[in-house]
């Protein structure tokens, strides 16, 4: 499907396609198969009597946003590969190379393009909308805001930020205790130096 740079409309009726192509473009992205609502794996996204599946998604890399223009290119191509036991991911500049081969590097894109696959704002699925306006609670619509403003992602990225302080913290500690040691045995070696220093000088007098 190629798509203008601008603004784009999918329209046709009912089972014509328009959210599996959401869909592809989400879990090509990077987006976990549950955000889609079709699907509690990857594998299930696989066509039956098929081995795997690929999604191919090019992205305009142009302009002062571009990332890592001299790398990549114009464009840039993100190839995720599904398979029974998960999945992979190719991401090629405009030539057709392979630059990188990870998860880590797909991200660093969706974060310098602004491109936010998991969140409804951004990507409102038709059976997630369904479900907020038929269960329209006051725990549904704040977990809707937690995850519109990525307030949720925030929460999880500082309980994992803690995580490493106190690791951190622990390898500090045992460092300090460590360091302890070693000046105590330094303190030791230097007094024995100059003690046998002394002796060596006192030998000499004798």
């Amino acid at each position: 499907t190629d798509f203008c740079p601008t603004l784009n409309f999918l329209t046709g009726p009912n089972g014509s396609g328009k959210s599996a192509i959401l869909v592809a473009l989400s879990i090509g992205l990077g987006a976990s198969p549950r955000f889609t609502n079709r699907a509690p794996k990857l594998s299930n996204l696989i066509k039956v009597n098929s081995d795997s599946a690929k999604i191919s998604i090019t992205l305009s890399n142009t302009g002062l946003d571009a990332f890592r223009y001299e790398e990549y290119g114009h464009e840039i191509t993100i190839e995720r590969t599904i398979r029974q036991k998960g999945s992979t991911y190719r991401i090629l500049n405009h030539l057709g190379k392979v630059v990188k081969q990870s998860k880590q590097e797909l991200d660093q894109i969706l974060e310098s393009f602004n491109i936010q696959v998991n969140n409804p704002c951004s990507v409102l699925m038709q059976d997630t909308s369904r479900a907020y306006l038929a269960e329209s609670t006051p725990t549904t619509k704040y977990k809707f805001f937690m995850s519109a403003t990525q307030l949720d992602q925030i929460l999880e990225d500082l309980r994992t930020t803690h995580g490493y302080l106190d690791k951190i913290k622990r390898c500090v500690t045992v460092k300090s205790l460590s360091l302890k040691v070693i000046e105590d045995r330094t303190k030791r070696l230097r007094l024995e130096k100059e003690q046998f220093t002394k002796f060596q000088d006192l030998k000499q007098r004798i």
